[in-house]
């Protein structure tokens, strides 16, 4: 009897199995009307489905995902950009566009939602000449980043996403590698936020009235799927004539795991999206891979160690659901803190607010003065944190009594910002010779608010350069 309930049990568990393998099977299939896709657990980077992964094709449109990095990492929002006649026109055969005119401003903020909504070709090259200098500037940027952040089968050929018919045979890459450069994008708190909306009203400029942009997103407008499974948050599609239908979406359910879904080339644009929604109720509900239940965005930050080993150390502490925002903006008060505990400050009694004992500790050596208390919730600008870590390094030691070898040792060694605007401060000059702290194409961006990943990165490399000449010394 024993025996014969043995057999019951393994012949259930093998039926099991093979059911739920077909059924995976089944669903794996749900998408073989494209060429290629991935879908992945966000959080983990685990691979939970995958077809023809690896197999370069045509982007489209999606392309433009990077584009919006580079215009939220390396762009001045403050300021208007202006479009050339070259930059609207060169939009591809058909290109779809928002009428940008030649001499029209634009502000960043509006440009990045006309790219991600609307799929503008025309905001994407305005853009790219305002962020590098040129179209083929921006195109050399968009390579170097994805080569930094893992997709190394890349190649971006113009910002927009244009393949044979428009003579950029070469603009390819895989849906592993949309993934992977998904995943960094949706890191940025801005970027979530672009692509979370299903219209936009583009303010009015010099050359035109106020513009209402609607997504070409469809999980926004008529597609159907399961909102109490979860929620789709973004990001792009795309189509042409050789890349066909091509879609990088993201959906997130209540508990917080999150997944990204690449499909290339679908001849079918319906049917492009009704597979990815068959993906994402796989991957929510039958895959066996464990989604990781929280949205941890330094995961994927080329801060990511250094914003770790200050967690680990107790020098910063988690935000809202146990995460550290790099993006977010620094607050004077965090960065008082934050200097201040790395050199091993700490206040001696409980205050009246938390950080009234660092900002006390900070006047007192005079990196700061005393007006810190009553403006410490406002945000620090970059300049305002050059000087404060300058006065820093003055008091720990004269800088002017290093040796030459010394000075070698823990610096570049050069002035190598020699080509930074006229005015700069000798001692925030010095700072970048000595790197602690950076910049790009010759400018600071002195006006710019410092986030919480740069305020890591500054005080790590203060940090590190006043060990190495106490190590030095010896």
């Amino acid at each position: 009897m024993l025996k014969f309930r043995s057999s019951v049990i393994i012949l259930y568990i093998v039926f099991t199995l093979t059911s739920f393998y077909s059924y995976a099977q089944q669903n794996v299939n749900i998408a073989s009307n494209s060429a290629a896709y991935i879908l992945i657990d966000a959080n983990s980077d685990k691979v939970i489905l995958e077809k023809n992964a690896d197999t370069k094709l045509h982007p489209a449109s999606v392309s433009k995902i990077m584009t919006a990095i580079l215009a939220i990492e390396l762009g001045d929002f403050s300021k208007p950009c202006t479009a050339s006649s070259f930059a609207v026109k060169s939009i591809g055969l058909g290109g779809s566009n928002v009428g940008i005119q030649p001499g029209e401003q634009i502000y960043l903020n509006d440009l990045l939602h006309m790219l991600m909504l609307a799929s503008a070709n025309d905001a994407a090259n305005v853009i790219a000449e305002n962020i590098a200098g040129s179209i083929n500037g921006f195109v050399n940027l968009m390579n170097k980043k994805a080569r930094e952040i893992g997709a190394k089968n890349t190649n971006f050929s113009n910002p927009i996403g244009l393949d044979v018919e428009d003579g950029f045979p070469d603009n390819k890459t895989t849906a592993r590698d949309l993934a992977c450069i998904t995943r960094y994008a949706m890191s940025n708190a801005k970027f979530r936020e672009i692509v979370l909306k299903s219209e936009y009203v583009a303010p009015a400029t010099n050359k035109r009235e106020a513009k209402h942009i609607k997504t070409t997103n469809r999980f926004f407008r008529d597609i159907d799927y399961n909102k109490h499974l979860y929620t789709v948050n973004g990001v792009k599609t795309g189509n042409t004539k050789a890349a066909l239908n091509t879609g990088v979406f993201s959906a997130r359910n209540n508990e917080g795991a999150e997944l990204i879904c690449v499909v290339l080339k679908n001849p079918d644009r319906t049917n492009m999206f009704e597979e990815v929604r068959g993906l994402f109720d796989y991957g929510f509900t039958q895959n066996t891979v464990e989604l990781q239940k929280s949205f941890y965005d330094i995961r994927f930050r080329w801060s990511r160690v250094q914003i770790d080993s200050f967690l680990q150390k107790g020098y910063i502490r988690g935000y809202e659901d146990g995460s550290f925002r790099p993006c977010n903006e620094a607050t004077k008060e965090e960065f008082i803190s934050l200097l201040m505990k790395i050199k091993g400050i700490e206040p001696y009694e409980q205050q009246e607010y938390w950080s009234k004992g660092y900002i006390d500790e900070a006047v007192k050596r005079g990196f700061i003065d005393d007006s810190w208390h009553e403006r410490r919730k406002e945000t620090i600008s970059r300049l305002e944190s050059f000087l404060v870590l300058s006065k820093a390094l003055d008091y720990d030691f004269d800088i002017n009594m290093l040796s030459k070898e010394n000075y070698l040792l823990v610096s570049k060694g050069e002035n190598t910002f020699s080509n930074v605007s006229s005015g700069i401060p000798e001692d925030i000059i010095k700072l970048y010779n000595y790197g602690i702290i950076s910049g790009y194409n010759g400018d600071l961006f002195l006006d710019k608010i410092s986030t919480r990943e740069e305020m890591v990165a500054m005080i790590n490399n203060y940090l590190n350069f006043k060990l190495g000449v106490q190590l030095s010394a010896h």
